[in-house]
């Protein structure tokens, strides 16, 4: 049972620290939209990067099955929300990731 409750403890204290220190019950952090992303496969760098940087988001995508992804076609493949104080950190991450990774359209244009 300790070893038990020491693993409980050592996740909550893990995740207090990812985001921050405890709140109080009533305060509620806000994510706004940040930006959009182009494809999954940024999608899922980007939150690796976003987690590692210790930045609290959320990766969302813009596919709904209803619409079999149509969304997605006008607005892309989803998006980053984040609190309001990490956009410019995030937009920085994102203009560092898209230097290091070739777009699609620009491979196929090449060839």
């Amino acid at each position: 049972m300790d070893i038990l409750r020491q693993r409980i403890m050592g996740a909550i204290f893990l995740a207090i620290s990812l985001h921050g220190g405890m709140k109080e019950k009533h305060e509620v952090e806000r994510f706004d939209t940040i930006v959009s992303i182009q494809n999954e496969f940024q999608g899922q760098i980007l939150d690796g990067i976003l987690k590692e940087s210790g930045i609290p988001h959320i990766i969302r995508t813009y596919h709904d099955s209803a619409y079999d992804g149509a969304f997605q076609l006008s607005h892309g493949w989803g998006c980053v929300e984040a609190p309001a104080q990490f956009k410019e950190e995030i937009l920085s991450l994102l203009k560092d990731l898209n230097k290091t990774i070739p777009r699609t359209d620009d491979t196929l244009s090449k060839t």
